[in-house]
């Protein structure tokens, strides 16, 4: 056997020593993967102030009148929130007080 034939052979048992090690290790990132992409697609994306030049995805957040709304759908350019389906209010703005004009 010569010294590439050694190597390559080297090379195989090293190759099968860590797959067989990362093996479980990769499944289980992947399942970790699965679970992230899950919950981000669950998660509120405060987007800034409601910009009627824009489309929202799902859970996208805006302001807009002094509220909080949140997409309950994908939203188109020009969907208003609270005129129309595709958007929830979250936070009612509260009217002014005097402590908060003073």
């Amino acid at each position: 056997m010569d010294q590439t034939e050694y190597a390559r052979a080297q090379a195989a048992i090293i190759r099968e020593y860590v797959e067989g090690k990362l093996g479980p290790i990769l499944e289980r990132m992947a399942g970790f993967e699965s679970r992230v992409k899950f919950f981000e697609s669950r998660a509120l994306h405060y987007s800034g102030v409601y910009q009627r030049a824009l489309g929202y995805k799902r859970n996208a957040a805006v302001t807009h009148g002094g509220a909080l709304w949140v997409a309950i759908q994908d939203v188109e350019p020009g969907a208003i929130p609270g005129k129309g389906d595709g958007w929830q209010l979250a936070v009612k703005s509260a009217p002014p007080t005097q402590e908060c004009s003073k």
